[in-house]
């Protein structure tokens, strides 16, 4: 739907704007919230970035709006999660690959965007922030009312190594070609902690057992909970974009 310059879009908005608060990228344009200190350097780059990765039929850079109060703020961080369910691209914001709605709710690996500073923003206590603004965004009408409940980790699970590979790579947002070496590794510890045989694992991906027993001890635990929790609920691991499995390499 996107296409393959979707990954590369992401990772450059993000390079540029570490300090966005919600963005989420659509199949012709994308929204962006961040602090807006120097106006011309970030029109500048939104420009840029536009013209690079953009495909046929995008809409030009978007113009720089700032936010006069947290109320708005609070809006206009839902607005955005909100954009694929109002576009009738899913019923579930939390199935769009590209928003940083599932950073916000703990389904990404490397999240771009965390609670604690958006809660600072809108002058709201971070415990409990993502389950709140969760609740928020989920009470629009476009959303499927199931999507409602913030998915949780459950106890425990079973899962095919294919279905790990499919969520390894959602969480981590590797869309391109071949899963990258992390995502390797994170299938790794994941299939590890889901008790399959290590063994098995590095069979099905294709390295050899010593590798695969030193790659899966590598991974930090959040970021295997991200996948897990992606693993777990299948509208996470099923993104609306599109779900890619995990090849041998």
């Amino acid at each position: 739907m996107i296409g393959p310059s979707a990954e590369w879009l992401w990772a450059g908005l993000r390079r540029a704007f570490p300090d966005a608060l919600a963005a989420c990228l659509m199949p012709d344009h994308f929204h962006l919230i961040a602090p807006l200190a120097e106006d011309d350097r970030l029109a500048r780059v939104l420009q840029h970035h536009t013209r690079r990765f953009g495909g046929p039929g995008w809409r030009s850079a978007p113009t720089l709006e700032p936010i006069a109060d947290v109320g708005k703020l609070a809006r206009q961080i839902r607005y955005v999660a909100l954009n694929p369910c109002r576009a009738a691209l899913t019923r579930d914001p939390a199935s769009w690959l590209w928003s940083t709605h599932r950073d916000l709710i703990g389904a990404v690996a490397q999240p771009w965007v965390t609670p604690d500073p958006v809660a600072a923003a809108l002058g709201r206590r971070a415990a409990g922030f993502a389950g709140w603004m969760h609740s928020y965004v989920t009470g629009d009408p476009s959303v499927d009312p199931r999507a409602a409940d913030l998915p949780r980790l459950p106890a425990g699970f079973e899962a095919s190594l294919d279905a790990i590979g499919r969520a390894a790579r959602v969480a981590a947002r590797d869309t391109v070609c071949r899963p990258s070496k992390q995502t390797r590794k994170l299938f790794l510890a994941v299939a590890r902690r889901v008790r399959h045989p290590v063994k098995a694992a590095a069979r099905h991906l294709g390295v050899p057992l010593r590798k695969a027993y030193r790659w899966s001890a590598s991974v930090p635990e959040h970021v295997i909970e991200a996948t897990l929790l992606c693993l777990a609920h299948p509208r996470l691991a099923e993104p609306a974009d599109g779900d890619r499995s995990m090849s041998k390499t």
